[in-house]
């Protein structure tokens, strides 16, 4: 029922390998997230579509151009006019646990999504998305920077966890 996801910033991406600058951050605002996972054999595709709202050193500083981009992103193979990518089924990502500065209290991995879990609860999906040219304020310097109009490609190293509250 909710979507939560890091903000796009230097801590969190890098473009052609280089993180993001300081000061540069963009929130992303889900519009809808709507799919299917098969468990028999671990494919999902999900439509996702938001709303990025960005900003340089603050909204009071230079807010941008919000834009609105549909990411369908799959476990599978999906290709844009100039990029590919291949995603990996649930069940089929061998299970690392990464390290993690978060203590777990009474040794419940429950409380740090990183931690826990088993194989078959790992994927990666994979989107090749089409975004546009922007409009508004500051346009020119997002259409330059982001050389859109492009594909953008997203893999996102994920954990499915299924419970009942």
């Amino acid at each position: 029922s909710t979507f939560e996801g890091p903000p796009v910033c230097g801590r969190t991406t890098k473009v052609f390998g280089v993180p993001l600058p300081p000061g540069v951050r963009i929130d992303i605002r889900p519009i809808s997230l709507k799919g299917f996972l098969d468990t028999a054999t671990g494919e999902c595709r999900l439509d996702f579509d938001a709303r990025f709202e960005g900003s340089i050193f603050g909204e009071e500083f230079i807010k941008l151009p919000p834009m609105t981009v549909r990411s369908p992103l799959t476990t599978g193979e999906t290709r844009g006019e100039q990029r590919s990518a291949r995603g990996s089924r649930f069940g089929t990502v061998a299970l690392e646990v990464p390290s993690s500065p978060m203590k777990s209290v009474n040794g419940d991995s429950a409380l740090d999504p990183c931690l826990g879990g088993t194989p078959g609860d790992l994927a990666e999906l994979v989107a090749v998305a089409s975004v546009p040219v922007v409009k508004g304020d500051w346009d020119w310097l997002m259409n330059v920077l982001l050389r859109l109009p492009a594909d953008a490609l997203a893999v996102l190293p994920c954990r499915l966890r299924l419970w009942d509250p």
